[in-house]
């Protein structure tokens, strides 16, 4: 939208296949663009989102990795941490070497007071992280399976019955509670991932990070490629997964996704935190003023 409004005159907006209308862009605002663009306003596009932050589950100490300059930071079940920044800032190969999807230079990582610096992303996953990667196609989906199969991936680790078999029953139960939980049509349950749009797709990987009870999620660029209509059903996983006790760290490219999803906010920039916000110093000018800072500072 901001593109748009440095180089437009006049907006035609679409919306499931008609023309919704046309309106000269000094005239109109962006709430009534996103509204136009996905029948909501836009105060029903980011939820409120409960903040009962309880002690640190996850605590960050001058970690150190390809790109990265010495990060710290505390992560708190009950909220939303938001990670901005530009690209190349650091802000996501933090967490993928946190995720041990990256070597791990120096620094510490400790998940519920234990040290798991340098852990495998199994590992991790299996001490309770979730990580929703920014490449769905790439890292994310079996885009060849479908999306029951997808689900079910999620589903699998640790489920077995007290033979050792796989009960499929209960399987097949859970993916279509999670299917609904999600908001994927039944219609496209059966489909190849590869046949989905980018929204339904991206429904999906959050819906493999729900087959099972992790206690942080890690949401690296949650909406990237999906339509203003999909984000506001994302948006609502978000706060249910905040309201239900989960720490969700959520890293964004989008600047108004960081800033209105985020209790706390960590601006990365040069490799380094250069802020830590929070409450109304989360505004536009605050964090782009970040964004170039040549210093930075622990968090």
């Amino acid at each position: 939208l901001h593109e748009l409004r440095a180089v437009c005159d006049r907006i035609t907006v679409l919306r499931d296949g008609a023309k919704i209308g046309t309106v000269d862009i000094a005239e109109s605002s962006e709430a009534q663009l996103v509204e136009m663009m996905t029948g909501r306003a836009i105060a029903e596009i980011y939820p409120v989102i409960p903040h009962r932050p309880a002690a640190p589950v996850l605590q960050v100490r001058d970690l150190r990795a390809i790109g990265l300059d010495g990060v710290s930071f505390d992560v708190r079940p009950g909220e939303v941490l938001g990670v901005a920044g530009l690209v190349g800032s650091g802000k996501s190969r933090c967490f993928r070497a946190l995720m041990g999807l990256a070597p791990v230079l120096g620094g510490s990582v400790h998940l519920n007071g234990a040290d798991v610096t340098g852990h495998s992303t199994r590992r991790m996953m299996r001490a309770g992280v979730y990580y929703l990667t920014a490449d769905r196609k790439a890292e994310g989906l079996q885009m060849a399976f479908t999306v029951r199969n997808n689900l079910a991936e999620g589903v699998l680790p640790g489920t077995r019955s007290a033979f050792g078999l796989l009960p499929w029953g209960r399987i097949g139960k859970r993916v279509e509670t999670i299917a609904d939980q999600v908001g994927l049509p039944d219609a496209y349950r059966g489909r190849l991932a590869a046949q989905l749009s980018g929204g339904n797709q991206q429904k999906t990987l959050f819906g493999r990070g729900l087959g099972q009870d992790y206690d942080i999620y890690i949401l690296d660029e949650p909406t990237v490629g999906v339509d203003m209509g999909a984000r506001s059903e994302i948006y609502r996983l978000v706060r249910d997964l905040a309201a239900a006790g989960k720490a969700v760290i959520a890293i964004s490219s989008d600047l108004p996704e960081a800033m209105n999803l985020a209790h706390r906010l960590l601006v990365f920039s040069k490799g380094r935190i250069a802020a830590e916000l929070s409450g109304d110093a989360i505004n536009e000018a605050s964090v782009l003023a970040h964004f170039f800072d040549d210093e930075g500072k622990a968090a």
